[in-house]
């Protein structure tokens, strides 16, 4: 958590609320609408404090529910790739060998079996 600081327009005294990282930023005061640069971070330091920032990260305020969300995808995804496993086992037992030279000889004896005019279509 950084501090804020209050720092007065050049032009008409307005403060701004700023934060050390805004130090050397170009500002527009919000009331008499002049450019004007927030001090660098030594000169920053010299100024009227507020307190501490609010810390806004990624998990505040929902981090239990991103926490849940997170491990119930992570769940399915490995449900998922334990039901490929086992599809692809299903799927490796049900493909049966496939001999070229003994289905040719089988297809050559059926073949000397038949009439002509059946293999010729």
């Amino acid at each position: 958590m950084s501090l804020r600081y209050l720092f007065p327009c050049p032009q008409c005294g307005n403060e701004f609320e700023l934060v050390s990282k805004q130090a050397g930023q170009q500002l527009v005061c919000a009331k008499c609408g002049s450019p004007t640069v927030a001090p660098k971070l030594g000169s920053l330091r010299q100024l009227e404090t507020l307190g501490q920032e609010a810390n806004i990260s990624a998990n505040s305020g929902s981090g239990g529910l991103r926490n849940l969300l997170f491990v119930c995808g992570l769940g399915l995804a490995i449900l998922a790739g334990i039901g490929g496993y086992f599809l692809y086992q299903y799927a490796e037992s049900k493909i049966t060998e496939f001999d070229v030279n003994k289905t040719m000889d089988t297809f050559d004896v059926w073949a000397d079996d038949q009439p002509p005019s059946v293999v010729a279509q």
